[in-house]
């Protein structure tokens, strides 16, 4: 089953994209942005106080949630409309990014980084989708090569910005670059964006949404606790990373066995398609570890022996 192809002209198509690549740059500056913040928030005096482990969550639920939503918020937005569910994402993240600004201690902020790690996931797949439907076949290839361009623009800016804000202003104010951006976004979706659904709907598969998010949720916790105190021998580690396994597996199965599958297990049989993914998961696993621990090296340790 295929998104409905949609019938517009050029120009229209290069202000879906515009819009499409503005909105996407959202998601990549808040992989970034956070971490030249993080030395004054773990200060008592104007910070949270947070620990290290509060620290490493208010990074991972970003990701946690990013993970864990991708494939619902794709799910969704093939049966009520794809321009929906990325409107919807937009208000998420711009309200969580309010509550993350003011946020009164770590555990608020913590919560609020998961509404905007889940905001983003509603963004991503659904921009994918408004490309597929909205650009001839011809031209796909090099709108969504545009659109993924976004992702080293956002990752750029993230540091730049953080640390201009950070500089004259309070650490809150990282989140606040994220209001302007959203509403620009919305006020271009709303003008340009359509609204491509599925061209037959396809049944609710609750069963493989249950399945793949309590599996992707469960993986990544682990990895995250992991990555708290480096002892995968802990109960905590291992316990959630071989049940959310245990749950993926089961979803593949479920879903090959399935006559309308969300999502089809037999695309791994492509192997463009496996190498690609397992590609850009390395790369971005590597690139989260490296700018969480890169950010307190340079902030902590090269400040105090330059000082």
């Amino acid at each position: 089953m295929t998104v409905r192809d949609l019938s517009i002209s050029l120009p229209r198509q290069r202000r879906v994209l515009s819009v499409l690549v503005f909105a996407a740059v959202l998601i990549w500056i808040d992989t970034t942005i956070l971490g030249i913040a993080l030395e004054r928030i773990a200060d008592p005096r104007t910070g949270l106080g947070a620990t290290p482990g509060q620290l490493q969550w208010a990074v991972g639920a970003y990701a946690l949630l990013f993970a864990t939503a991708l494939f619902a918020a794709g799910a969704l937005g093939d049966r009520y409309g794809h321009r929906t569910i990325l409107v919807l994402g937009l208000l998420c993240f711009g309200a969580a990014s309010i509550w993350a600004a003011w946020a009164g201690d770590a555990t608020g902020l913590i919560l609020a980084r998961g509404l905007m790690g889940l905001g983003g996931a509603m963004m991503m797949p659904t921009s994918m989708a408004i490309i597929g439907a909205t650009f001839p076949p011809e031209r796909r290839a090099g709108a969504i090569a545009a659109w993924s361009a976004s992702s080293g623009v956002g990752v750029a800016l993230g540091p730049l910005l953080g640390g201009l804000l950070v500089d004259h202003f309070w650490w809150g104010s990282v989140f606040l670059v994220n209001l302007p951006v959203a509403a620009i976004a919305l006020i271009g979706i709303a003008l340009v964006v359509p609204n491509p659904k599925l061209a037959a709907r396809r049944r609710p598969d609750p069963i493989g949404l249950v399945l793949s998010t309590a599996g992707l949720a469960l993986l990544a916790y682990g990895l995250i606790e992991a990555g708290q105190n480096t002892d995968w021998a802990r109960w905590r580690v291992w316990a959630p990373m071989l049940a959310g396994l245990a749950l993926l597996t089961a979803f593949t199965v479920f879903e090959w066995r399935s006559a309308e599958p969300s999502f089809d297990p037999r695309l791994f049989r492509n192997g463009r398609f496996s190498a690609g993914n397992l590609a850009l998961g390395a790369l971005f696993f590597g690139i989260t570890g490296q700018m969480f621990y890169g950010n307190f090296y340079l902030l902590s340790v090269r400040a105090a022996q330059t000082a």
